[in-house]
C-alpha cells in the first residue's frame, strides 16, 4: 500500500502549512482508507508535533497506518529523527514537500521486497542512517543481471575495511548462488541479523546455521563505532 492516491490532498495540505511543516495521519475507518490533516502545534517551522489529545481522538476511530509530515526548503530524504519515530511506532512514514516530492519510509522489519528501494542494500543504508546518521548511499544500480554485478564492493567507498569481528553494526556480505556477493545483512549481536532477501519480508533472523554457510566477509568502520 503506498497511499499515492492521497498525494495531491497532502501536497496541497503542505502547501497551506509552507513554511511551516504539515502532519497528518492516513489510516482506516472500518473499510475505508482515509486522510486525516492535523495541526502542527511545533513553535519551530522545521519539526512537526501533533495535538496529543487529537492524536489519542484518531487513534480511537482509526487504525494508523501512516504518519505523514513535510520538510520544508530540503529534500525528502528521512532524517535521523524520521527513521528513529518510524521504528518506535511500527508505522509507516510519508514525508513531502511543496514541490510535490515523496518519499515512502518503513520500518526496519517487514517491509516487502521493491528492488532498489527495499531491498538490502537500502535496508542498511537506512540501519546506518538510524544508528548513526551516517550517509550510505547506493544510486547507480540496474535490475538487469544484478545478480552477476558486484554492487557490494563500494563498501569501502564509505571507509569500511574487513575485519574477523562480529560487532553489532559491522556489514556481512554474503553469497547466495551467485558468483559474486550479491547480499548484505547488519549483525545485531546475539548471532542475530537484520537483512532484507529477494521476495520476503525484511526481517531479524538467526545468522547460524543457514546464513553462516553463505558468509564472504565482515566489514566495519571505525568512524560509527567510535562516534
Amino acid at each position: 500500500m503506498d497511499f499515492q492516491d492521497f498525494q495531491t490532498d497532502i501536497i496541497e495540505h503542505a502547501r497551506a502549512c509552507y513554511p511551516k511543516e504539515c502532519c497528518g495521519i492516513i489510516g482506516k475507518k472500518a473499510r475505508e482508507i482515509v486522510w486525516t490533516p492535523m495541526e502542527n502545534i511545533s513553535k519551530s517551522n522545521d519539526t512537526f508535533e501533533m495535538d496529543p489529545k487529537e492524536y489519542t481522538k484518531q487513534l480511537l476511530t482509526q487504525k494508523i497506518l501512516a504518519i505523514v509530515h513535510s520538510h520544508v526548503d530540503e529534500p525528502v530524504t528521512a532524517s535521523q529523527t524520521d527513521h528513529i519515530q518510524c521504528n518506535a511506532l511500527k508505522t509507516d512514514y510519508i514525508i513531502v514537500d511543496v514541490e510535490g516530492n515523496w518519499n515512502h519510509v518503513k520500518p526496519l522489519e517487514g517491509r516487502p521486497y521493491v528492488w532498489k528501494k527495499y531491498d538490502c542494500l537500502t535496508l542498511a543504508s537506512d540501519y546506518y542512517k538510524m544508528h548513526y546518521n551516517f550517509e550510505v548511499v547506493w544510486d547507480d544500480r540496474e535490475y538487469d543481471n544484478y545478480q552477476e554485478i558486484d554492487y557490494f564492493s563500494k563498501f569501502p567507498e564509505f571507509g569500511f575495511v574487513e575485519t574477523n569481528d562480529l560487532a553489532v553494526g559491522n556489514a556481512i556480505l554474503f553469497k547466495v548462488n551467485a558468483p559474486v556477493e550479491n547480499h548484505c545483512g547488519i549483525y545485531l549481536g546475539n548471532g542475530k541479523i537484520l537483512h532484507h532477501t529477494e521476495n520476503r519480508k525484511s526481517a531479524i533472523q538467526s545468522l547460524y546455521p543457514l546464513w553462516a554457510k553463505f558468509k564472504t566477509r565482515i566489514l566495519t568502520n571505525e568512524s560509527l563505532h567510535n562516534g
